[in-house]
């Protein structure tokens, strides 16, 4: 189903433009996405680990976990996948940390870690080298950001760094979080926050980037500024460098807005804006969100302006 819908968006000048949304595929509680550079796209959601397949102009999702579990970030370290898995119980859920080797014909999914110890495992993101972090999200403000070294093997956890950001770094309730230049961006609520790791410093207080009165989910760091998936407003968000917001769906769009990414080939186009609609929380069946979704403009979103 498509939708041709009209925007504005602020570059210096006030420029008119239209996208056309389309669903995607249908999957109950999308959560979080990841292309590698050859384009391949994985999703998580509440019901699975899948990844995105297109045959004759038609998109399926091919489930890869073979065991029922909640899954939620997803990032890349060399040609290893990482991505975080919960329990689908309400009591006593366990937690992990599982790794998935891209030149692996069958994609299994390997076990790394037992996290159980953390609240809600939430977002996923790495230096690219040899390090893992883990947005906990947690309730009450007792959110943290969790440090983990891996092995030379990278298929090995080495030393886990509990709460090694928390209250103390200006950290509450981490979510959305990517790597950026020697940096950690991530969303707490409605702010996005940056902790500066350059030069191998000690860790800092996380500096606010943008405050809203809204509720942030994933981000995406693109053209000097940050794209951001407004998960209460169900807008898809982008703020320029000066921590102004430029541009944004209108509300409800994109219901549940949960992550998002800048299309890559073969699947997509840079024209196009892959997102999840996450829709309510633990939810799966209505047709409130609980997919994956589109919107496609008629210029580069590459081509930054």
């Amino acid at each position: 189903m498509k939708f041709k819908l009209c925007f504005c968006l602020i570059a210096g000048l006030i420029i008119s433009g239209c996208y056309t949304k389309e669903t995607v595929v249908r999957l109950p509680e999308a959560e979080n996405l990841h292309f590698t550079e050859s384009g391949r796209l994985f999703v998580s959601s509440g019901v699975g680990f899948f990844e995105m397949k297109k045959s004759e102009g038609s998109y399926s999702l091919e489930k890869l976990n073979e065991f029922d579990c909640g899954f939620a970030g997803i990032t890349q370290i060399s040609h290893y996948i990482y991505t975080l898995c919960y329990e689908i119980k309400f009591q006593d859920a366990k937690k992990y940390l599982y790794v998935l080797d891209l030149n692996d014909p069958n994609r299994h999914l390997s076990t790394i870690a037992d996290i159980s110890e953390y609240d809600l495992p939430n977002g996923l993101t790495s230096n690219g080298k040899d390090t893992l972090y883990i947005a906990n999200t947690a309730y009450f403000g007792s959110g943290s950001i969790v440090k983990v070294d891996l092995s030379e093997s990278l298929q090995v956890v080495d030393l886990i760094h509990s709460e090694w950001a928390a209250q103390d770094e200006n950290v509450y309730h981490p979510n959305g979080i990517k790597w950026l230049n020697d940096g950690l961006w991530f969303t707490d609520l409605g702010n996005i926050k940056r902790i500066d790791l350059s030069g191998n410093a000690t860790i800092t207080m996380a500096q606010s980037f943008v405050s809203r009165l809204t509720v942030y989910d994933d981000l995406v760091p693109h053209c000097d500024g940050i794209l951001a998936a407004d998960f209460v407003g169900g807008q898809l968000v982008y703020i320029d460098s000066q921590g102004e917001i430029q541009y944004k769906t209108g509300i409800a769009s994109f219901q549940g807005a949960s992550s998002l990414l800048v299309g890559r080939p073969p699947l997509f186009q840079s024209n196009q804006i892959v997102a999840t609609e996450r829709g309510i929380l633990l939810e799966e069946s209505s047709n409130i969100g609980n997919k994956v979704s589109t919107a496609t403009f008629d210029f580069n979103l590459n081509d930054c302006r």
